[in-house]
């Protein structure tokens, strides 16, 4: 075959790619937008909401099982990374199969950034220091970020692993300095920890640090490294990318533009013996700043500064070279922890991780799920047995993810185990019902007690149906626990079927939970709500339901008169009843 029917056979399948996607997902590929990776090809999709891309990564042909388990890896640690908003955010993960290839693959979507920073720094020639300053406290933070989640090392730092997100266009001109329009976010995580967990020294070869040539320290002494806390071959590689930011060029002498040709790039002997003997050439006014890329270079990590170091090294610089920007800076760097320390509360990262379970008909997968087993349970020993009513929801969420992953992993294998799960933590749920409130909750929205409550004695329900039928599980709570369990786990069953628009069965199981509960203001509330729903779909007997409706609500007002919304509700249900039933 020619090269130009070999590209006419790309073409085609990078077609049927995308149209599977497109069939999948409902998204639109933007052609144009394509990107080439090593092994793998990165697509851009219209999703039609806000922001409007996202970007998808799959593997290439030829399809190798040693690729597959890279990628898988490099999955597992995207998820685990994930909170902060100065790294790359995966909205999806799942497995496709693209005719004509039979093998079926993971695909990984992620926020979509409009260029990289080596994009960057070609387009612009060279950055400003102030605007360097300001992209390099953003990537350091990140990556303090991640060395908190127990990233040691990303192991593959560059300009092309540094994506970069346009705000200004979210926010205006006018609100955000230029120098602040791109926020950097730091992506690829196939390389994190490889040198301790396999072995792999990784890295590109202009940004490697001596310690990451296999002949130059032994996997041995990298742990020593580690240890001692003397591990930190990003620190190195950010050397290097704050060079190229403030000069175009890598300390080398190569130019940015170039140093990433295969004919360059693929020389280790050359970049080995640079990252040890090198001159390193940092074409930099700013004295102290030179002599901090310099010392960041240093071909010993022992001499080397600390993420943390540097880090409060860059912010004192650019107080001095620009205090208006500092001050922006320290401010959206202070909202993205926020917004991570969020992330951390509400779960994030469980809800996160679970995504990885669409992985699951891929045996290649189960390393990679085992993994993420362990991982969850290693979150629940900070809070295993709940000591504050605040964490009762965390512990059973994650939980309810554990046995949720059993389950897709080996159902008949760990049965036993599943229900066993459930019954702990059904058990440690109803210790704290009484306590719970709204506040409690993961959501922290706005409801009544009750709904809190079911919605965490949800959790553990959820669990025990994946080993249960309904009906043992129905034995189980009415033999085991109170009427006020009984009236919340009959609240759920009606819910679901209220969800499913079975109003009819909602109805009739929310009367039997109120005997268990006969003046639960939610529940009578939910009955006439749920009453008035169903008036609204019905032609016949639609008058006596509304009646019914509007003296329930008027019930509820009398039980709980500040609760605003059975007012509100009343009223609807009154004016629908004297327009469609008053003769």
């Amino acid at each position: 075959m020619n090269s130009k029917s070999n590209e006419l056979h790309d073409q085609l399948k990078l077609r049927l790619l995308a149209t599977t996607i497109e069939a999948r997902t409902g998204y639109k590929w933007i052609p144009t937008l394509t990107r080439y990776g090593t092994g793998s090809i990165v697509l851009v999709f219209d999703v039609q909401e806000f922001p409007p891309y996202v970007a998808c990564k799959i593997i290439l042909e030829p399809f190798e099982r040693s690729r597959l388990r890279y990628f898988l890896r490099e999955v597992m640690r995207s998820l685990k990374a994930q909170g902060h908003p100065l790294i790359v955010r995966v909205s999806m993960v799942t497995v496709i199969a693209v005719p004509p290839i039979i093998t079926p693959r993971p695909v990984i979507f992620m926020q979509y950034c409009e260029k990289n920073l080596r994009e960057y720094i070609i387009e612009k020639g060279k950055l400003k220091v102030d605007e360097a300053l300001a992209l390099a406290v953003q990537i350091v933070r990140g990556l303090l970020y991640l060395k908190q989640r127990g990233f040691v090392a990303h192991q593959d730092l560059k300009p092309e692993n540094i994506l970069l997100q346009n705000i200004c266009q979210w926010f205006g001109r006018e609100e955000m300095p230029q120098e602040l329009c791109y926020r950097p976010k730091i992506a690829d995580f196939g390389l994190v920890n490889a040198w301790l967990e396999a072995g792999i020294p990784g890295g590109s070869n202009p940004y490697r640090a001596p310690e990451q040539f296999a002949c130059h320290v032994s996997k041995k002494r990298a742990e020593e490294l580690c240890r001692a806390g003397l591990f930190n071959p990003d620190v190195f590689a950010l050397g290097v990318i704050l060079t190229e930011m403030l000069t175009g060029k890598h300390p080398s002498d190569i130019p940015s533009s170039d140093v990433m040709k295969e004919e360059i790039a693929r020389n280790s002997s050359f970049w080995h013996d640079w990252s040890i003997n090198g001159v390193r050439i940092v074409e930099v006014e700013n004295e102290e700043l030179k002599q901090l890329i310099l010392g960041m270079l240093d071909p010993n990590p022992q001499f080397r500064p600390s993420l943390e170091r540097v880090y409060n090294e860059l912010l004192k610089m650019l107080r001095n070279v620009n205090p208006k920007l500092y001050e922006q800076v320290e401010n959206l760097i202070r909202y993205y922890d926020e917004i991570a320390q969020s992330y951390e509360e509400f779960l994030g990262d469980v809800n996160t991780w679970r995504k990885v379970l669409n992985l699951a008909e891929l045996p290649e997968a189960k390393e990679v799920i085992d993994d993420y087993v362990q991982y969850l349970k290693q979150r629940l020993q900070e809070f295993e047995l709940p000591k504050r009513v605040e964490d009762v929801h965390k512990y059973a969420r994650i939980w309810r993810t554990i046995g949720e992953t059993l389950a897709l992993i080996d159902l008949n294998r760990y049965k036993d185990e599943i229900r066993r799960i459930g019954l702990e933590v059904l058990n440690t749920v109803v210790q704290w019902l009484g306590k719970i409130k709204p506040e409690h909750t993961l959501l922290k929205i706005k409801m009544t007690d009750d709904e809190a409550r079911a919605m965490v004695l949800w959790e553990p329900l959820d669990i025990l149906k994946k080993v249960m039928s309904e009906e043992e599980l129905g034995k189980l709570v009415f033999s085991e626990y109170n009427d006020y369990v009984k009236a919340l786990y009959l609240y759920i069953k009606a819910s679901d079927y209220h969800n499913k628009a079975s109003y009819d069965k909602a109805i009739e199981l929310l009367s039997e939970a109120l005997k268990y509960s006969p003046n639960n203001k939610t529940l009578k509330f939910f009955r006439a709500l749920w009453k008035y729903h169903l008036a609204e779909t019905l032609s016949t007997n639609m008058c006596i339901l509304l009646e019914e409706a509007v003296k329930e609500f008027e019930e509820v007002i009398m039980l709980a008169p500040t609760w605003e919304e059975p007012s509100e509700r009343l009223k609807n249900a009154k004016d629908m009843h004297n327009k469609l039933c008053t003769h």
